[in-house]
């Protein structure tokens, strides 16, 4: 249960309720969380609305400033060890499922006990600080609800990949 198509338009899940919808990157909270298995009709009605309202003027009001090189060259000179792992596990691959990240913050930090709640904290730091530059965000989270339970993916913007693969290479062999 991703994005659904063309209308840019995703749930909000917390624990096994949908709290919300992100609307072409505005917030639009619900009144009361609904199950998850209710989302899929929550998601058809706002498609119906999207087809008659004008997404794309909803998307420019929305949009937030570009990142250049040097900028991001400094933000990612802040983040932290974690957060800079994060997003070189994503800049090579684009997406990257949860259970990926474990593996290879476990891997190359060195505890065995980093868990998603850690990838949580990971995560929201990155976007927290993103918005309070006003910048546009670096990656997504999807959220897909499978016969397995919620699997969330992480999927780095397009337009920053190679950049942000060049800027974290070279710090590496700097380093």
């Amino acid at each position: 249960m991703g994005e659904h198509e063309d209308t840019g338009i995703r749930p909000v899940i917390r624990g096994e309720k949908v709290v919300g919808l992100v609307v072409c990157g505005l917030s639009w909270p619900l009144r009361t969380p609904i199950p998850v298995e209710k989302a899929k009709r929550l998601l058809e009605a706002a498609s119906l609305v999207a087809e008659f309202l004008d997404m794309e003027s909803l998307r420019v009001a929305s949009s937030r400033k570009e990142w250049n090189e040097s900028e991001l060259a400094c933000f990612l000179a802040e983040r932290s060890v974690a957060q800079r792992l994060f997003l070189t596990l994503l800049a090579e691959k684009g997406i990257i499922r949860e259970e990926e990240v474990l593996d290879g913050l476990r891997c190359n930090i060195g505890s065995p006990e980093y868990g998603k709640r850690e990838v949580a904290v990971v995560v929201a730091s990155i976007n927290l600080n993103v918005r309070k530059l006003g910048k546009e965000p670096l990656f997504r989270i999807r959220r897909e609800i499978t016969d397995s339970g919620l699997v969330r993916s992480y999927e780095l913007n397009p337009k920053y990949r190679d950049v942000i693969r060049r800027i974290l290479r070279f710090r590496q062999q700097h380093t």
